[in-house]
């Protein structure tokens, strides 16, 4: 469950950027996340299978 889940991500997921800027660890991610306010959007790069996509994320 929770906001990931809603905007697609899957297990085996690795979210490489947020709104293009590189992440480099959980604690960096939950940093840049913590800068967007509630209901904004974020672009999320995730590497998937190989390839790699972006997946829009509300910030709730």
């Amino acid at each position: 469950g929770g906001a990931a889940a809603r905007a697609g991500i899957r297990r085996g997921d690795v979210i490489v950027a947020v709104n293009n800027q590189s992440v480099k660890s959980v604690e960096h991610f939950s940093q840049l996340i913590g800068q967007f306010d509630k209901g904004r959007s974020v672009a999320l790069l995730v590497r998937r299978a190989g390839g790699s996509i972006y997946i829009p994320l509300r910030i709730e």
